[in-house]
Order: structure tokens, then C-alpha cells, then sequence
């Protein structure tokens, strides 16, 4: 089995504090070799709770159509690549 390296940014660009300076609420996820019927039920418990937040995601290995849905629905997505060793 080989190991997966992820290399991710010290911070997650385009989630910013709202102009007053307080912080926004912000749910982070992680999907990996999702397809769109198996991440959609998260995405759509979410919309239905009453979120307002921001939404960000962990992507590794999703179809462009997945990674559409998502920016259609407003996340922002951080896509990771496999880095060998």
C-alpha cells in the first residue's frame, strides 16, 4: 500500500471575516473518490438545516461534475493532489 502525502495551504484562501471583523461560521468537509450520489445527501442536510455559513471542502479525487455541483452550491473547494514519495 503506498502512503498518501497531502500538502495543503496554511490557510484556506477566499474564506474571509465578515466586514464587521467577526469571524463567519465556516463547515469544513472531506470527500475523497466520491461520487455525486454519494456526497449529495451531506450537501443537501446541509442546505436544508438552515446553514448560512461558509462552506469549504477537502477534495481529493473528485469528478469535474462533482467539483461543478459543489461551486454551484457555493463551497469553496480545496483540491489536493497525490504527491509520491
Amino acid at each position: 500500500m503506498q502512503a498518501l502525502s497531502l500538502r495543503l495551504a496554511p490557510c484556506v484562501r477566499g474564506i474571509v471575516p465578515s466586514e464587521r471583523g467577526l469571524m463567519k461560521d465556516l463547515v469544513v468537509g472531506a470527500a475523497a473518490n466520491l461520487s455525486w450520489n454519494e456526497l449529495e445527501p451531506w450537501i443537501v442536510s446541509l442546505e436544508r438545516s438552515g446553514y448560512t455559513g461558509q462552506k469549504a471542502i477537502i477534495a481529493y479525487n473528485l469528478a469535474p461534475g462533482v467539483m461543478q455541483q459543489l461551486t454551484s452550491r457555493g463551497f469553496y473547494i480545496k483540491h489536493i493532489v497525490r504527491q509520491d514519495r
